[in-house]
């Protein structure tokens, strides 16, 4: 039996001894970009994944819905477009779900639940350096999210641009 427990450990020694450089480098958790929510400079790993984001909330699961149709996203990397057209960005919109509603002031749906929709989008690893970032979120024609963030009791429709921000990346290796 002991000698059992001496083997099982010894095996565990040599498998943490194996895989720790490669457990140092990496603290495992992807980065989330949302150019509009995120800071104005972000600083990460070589080995993080990073994932670019956006997002949509409407007051019923409907109006979310509809958003997506009219929601248009233009992704650029240092002046370099990353999506050649609206239907590649549009495959990456997540289905609407429900939220606590929070301070929305919604005047439709049920009064209960937001309904947000997440756009995610893996552009993996990046070598060390600097980057610029941007997105361009515009809607293509009215869209309302029924909350009435103006008073005047009803809803708020949007249209155009919604955000057109950089954000800047430094890439750089981790540490031993």
């Amino acid at each position: 039996m002991g000698k059992t427990i001496t083997i099982i450990l010894l095996v565990f020694v040599a498998t943490i001894l194996i895989f720790a450089p490669g457990l140092a480098q990496s603290d495992g958790e992807s980065v989330v970009i949302i150019p509009y929510l995120s800071d104005p400079e972000i600083h990460i790993y070589s080995n993080q994944e990073v994932i670019l984001g956006a997002r949509w909330g409407a007051c019923s699961r409907g109006l979310a819905q509809a958003a997506r149709s009219s929601a248009r996203l233009g992704w650029t990397m240092d002046g370099e477009t990353l999506f050649s057209s609206q239907k590649e960005v549009k495959q990456h919109w997540g289905p609407s779900v429900p939220e606590d509603i929070g301070d929305i002031p919604c005047i439709a749906g049920d009064g209960m639940y937001l309904w947000r929709r997440h756009w995610r989008y893996s552009i993996g690893e990046l070598d060390p350096g600097d980057y610029e970032i941007r997105l361009h979120y515009w809607l293509a024609r009215p869209t309302v999210d029924g909350a009435d963030y103006d008073g005047d009791g009803r809803p708020d429709i949007f249209v155009g641009t919604l955000v057109d921000i950089p954000v800047s990346v430094l890439v750089v290796d981790p540490p031993d």
